[in-house]
C-alpha cells in the first residue's frame, strides 16, 4: 500500500515537472525570439537605454522560467520560493533588478556613444554658460583677457574689424550673447566660422590640426600648433582670443596682455581628451 502511494507521488511529481518544462520551454522560446529580434533588427536604431533593459529582461525571463521548470532539483527552501503560492514574486524581483541594471548599463553605453560621436564632430552650437534669464542687460560684452568692452552700437555693425577684413559681430537674444565671426589661414582659406553661435570648422588635415569644445566654449588649433580661435560664452559676455591672418602677411591678435602665445584652453588630442579643459 505504501509503495503504491509512493509511486503515485512520484508519478504526480513527474507530471508536474513535465508540465513545468513544457510551459518553460514554450515561454522561453518566445523570450529568446524577442531578444534575438531586438539584437538583430531593432538594436541598430534603438537607444541603448531602452535596448539593454529589454535584452536583459528577456534573459532574466528565460532564466526564471528554466529555474521554475527544474525547481525540484533545487534545495527545498528555494523550491518553495519558486513554486509556492506566489512564485511570481521571485520573477518580479528578478525582472525589476534586470530592468534597473539594464537601464543603468544602457545609459552608460548611450553616453559613450554620444561622446564618441561628438569627438568626431566639426560643427555644433554654443550655449552660454550660466544663462541670464530676464536680464535687464541690453548690450553685449566682449572680453579680451582682463579687458571687457561693452558694445553700444547697432547689432548689424561689427564690434571689431581685423586686418584681413574679417569682422566680429555681437548681439543679445534673451539676455544671452550671440557671436558671428570668421577666421582664415595665411592663404585666405576659411578655418572656422561662427554665425549666431552655430559653429563649423575644417576637418583635421584640411587646414587645422585639431579642435576641441564643450557646450559653451570652442577652440581651434592651426596646423602649426598655434591657437587660431578661442571662444567662451557666459551669459551676455563673449570671451574671444585668437589670431587673424591675411594673405599679405598681416596678423591681428586678440591676446592676454604679456602673452606671446595664446595658451590652449583644452587638452589634446581631442579624440582622447574630448571636452577636457587644460586646467581641469
Amino acid at each position: 500500500m505504501g509503495r503504491k502511494r509512493q509511486n503515485r507521488r512520484n508519478a504526480e511529481r513527474e507530471r508536474k515537472i513535465a508540465i513545468r518544462k513544457r510551459i518553460a520551454a514554450g515561454t522561453s522560446g518566445l523570450f529568446v525570439a524577442a531578444g534575438w529580434g531586438i539584437a538583430d533588427r531593432i538594436w541598430p536604431t534603438m537607444s541603448a537605454t531602452l535596448g539593454i533593459p529589454l535584452l536583459v529582461f528577456c534573459l532574466a525571463a528565460v532564466i526564471a522560467l528554466e529555474t521554475y521548470a527544474f525547481a525540484d532539483l533545487l534545495p527545498s527552501k528555494l523550491k518553495k520560493l519558486i513554486t509556492g503560492k506566489t512564485p511570481q514574486l521571485s520573477f518580479i524581483a528578478l525582472a525589476t533588478f534586470a530592468l534597473i541594471g539594464g537601464a543603468f548599463l544602457g545609459g552608460r553605453i548611450d553616453y559613450n556613444r554620444e561622446a564618441s560621436a561628438a569627438a568626431d564632430r566639426f560643427f555644433g552650437r554654443l550655449k552660454p554658460a550660466a544663462p541670464v534669464a530676464g536680464t535687464d542687460s541690453t548690450r553685449p560684452k566682449l572680453k579680451i583677457g582682463g579687458t571687457t568692452l561693452v558694445w553700444d552700437g547697432p547689432k548689424d555693425e561689427p564690434i571689431l574689424i581685423m586686418c584681413d577684413g574679417s569682422q566680429i559681430f555681437l548681439k543679445l537674444q534673451n539676455g544671452n550673447v550671440l557671436v558671428t565671426l570668421k577666421v582664415r589661414d595665411d592663404e585666405g582659406n576659411l578655418v572656422a566660422a561662427i554665425e549666431d553661435n552655430v559653429w563649423q570648422t575644417l576637418e583635421r588635415s584640411h587646414g587645422i590640426w585639431d579642435r576641441n569644445y564643450n557646450d559653451s566654449a570652442l577652440e581651434v588649433i592651426r596646423r602649426d600648433g598655434e591657437v587660431a580661435l578661442q571662444v567662451s560664452l557666459f551669459g551676455d559676455t563673449a570671451e574671444i582670443l585668437g589670431e587673424w591672418r591675411g594673405k599679405d602677411g598681416c596678423r591681428t591678435g586678440l591676446k592676454i596682455n604679456g602673452q606671446k602665445k595664446i595658451k590652449t584652453m583644452f587638452k589634446y588630442p581631442s579624440q582622447e581628451f574630448f571636452g577636457v579643459l587644460a586646467d581641469g
